[in-house]
């Protein structure tokens, strides 16, 4: 849909799918992952108001992708109207007839290429984007600038997952072909370097090219209970299994049994939590003492262990005996690292702090 005279002047087109909107910018796209929670049930004809309203929690998870080292002053054209504008309301403004389209292209957005996205079906369809090659294109300038994201996995199947708080994004290449030959296929990979992400192919730079990747949302979770629960950070470890990590005031379904600590012992704890690629909890526990502890970082190293790392108020139930400093500094608060094995088990940790 046009974005015209929305709050953020950047953002010249939306599509809203199930759980993920995606922006289109001047500059480049956003992923952008929700999900709410509070949301009154159904129950008869029972009304809701503005209290209702003010329970749900909205929570988003953002992904922006640029177009690093495009040129300039692109052509940026909406296709394929659908019929019946929309209307809307911005600070009590009426805005109507705004087109929604099916199609938006980046014209020459790098020397003889073109970016196109398009709808799959129709509007209650998927969205994907096509990168178009005409011929004497250099597909090396292509560079996407990815942020926001928590990890950026390139697969041995040639696609890449960017994960985050509310899900995993992947995008595939399921097929990419010349236009005078489109049932030919020419195998094309993403590779990552650092937050870049390029395409390699091998191909003929006399003959348009047409690479079209997909866009997937593979799967999103809640996580928590009726309490209040923060997630501050997530990762992955070489498997793709994820792991987030934050504070909760949950006394329930937070921590599995046989984990290093299954009960909340202050007010806030932190907490740990592994799932697997296809989204299933594998354990989870917390981390705390007889006050709030917070849990803002998180890192897994190569042979799969897990440091976490926050602030704390807790006098006790924090440092492990022979650590570097196994009592509360005093003061408003101290810093605390702790480090676990891939099965949740705590192996250290530590105050860290005067």
């Amino acid at each position: 849909m046009d974005q015209y005279r929305q709050v953020n002047d950047d953002v010249l087109f939306l599509y809203s799918g199930k759980g993920l909107n995606v922006q289109l910018r001047k500059t480049g796209y956003s992923y952008e992952l929700f999900s709410a929670e509070g949301l009154p049930s159904a129950q008869g004809n029972r009304s809701y108001g503005s209290a209702d309203l003010a329970a749900v929690k909205l929570k988003t998870a953002r992904v922006d992708i640029d177009f690093y080292g495009m040129n300039a002053r692109p052509t940026i054209m909406a296709y394929d109207a659908v019929p019946g504008p929309f209307n809307y309301y911005i600070d009590g403004k009426e805005i109507t007839g705004v087109s929604s389209y099916q199609k938006v292209i980046y014209e020459n957005i790098y020397d003889h290429i073109d970016i196109e996205f398009v709808l799959q079906g129709g509007l209650v369809a998927s969205l994907k984007y096509n990168l178009i090659l005409h011929p004497g294109a250099d597909l090396g300038r292509v560079r996407f600038l990815a942020a926001g994201f928590g990890n950026l996995i390139a697969k041995q199947d040639g696609s890449i997952t960017y994960t985050t708080p509310l899900g995993d994004i992947t995008e595939t290449i399921p097929m990419s072909f010349y236009t005078d030959a489109p049932s030919e296929n020419i195998p094309v990979h993403f590779h990552t370097e650092n937050s870049f992400i390029r395409f390699q192919a091998e191909y003929n730079k006399q003959r348009t090219f047409i690479i079209d990747p997909s866009i997937n949302r593979i799967w999103g979770t809640y996580y928590g209970d009726a309490a209040t629960d923060y997630c501050n950070a997530v990762s992955a470890d070489a498997q793709n299994n994820i792991y987030i990590t934050g504070y909760t005031l949950n006394t329930t379904n937070i921590a599995t049994s046989g984990t290093y600590q299954s009960t909340l012992n202050g007010s806030f704890d932190a907490y740990l939590v592994k799932f697997d690629a296809n989204g299933a909890r594998q354990w989870g526990t917390y981390f705390g003492g007889n006050s709030v502890d917070a849990a803002y970082g998180i890192f897994i190293t190569p042979s799969g262990y897990i440091y976490i790392c926050g602030d704390t108020f807790s006098t006790g139930n924090v440092a492990s005996t022979g650590a570097h400093q196994t009592t509360y500094g005093g003061g408003i608060d101290d810093a605390f690292l702790a480090k676990f094995d891939s099965n949740g088990i705590r192996k250290w940790s530590t105050y860290y702090g005067g």
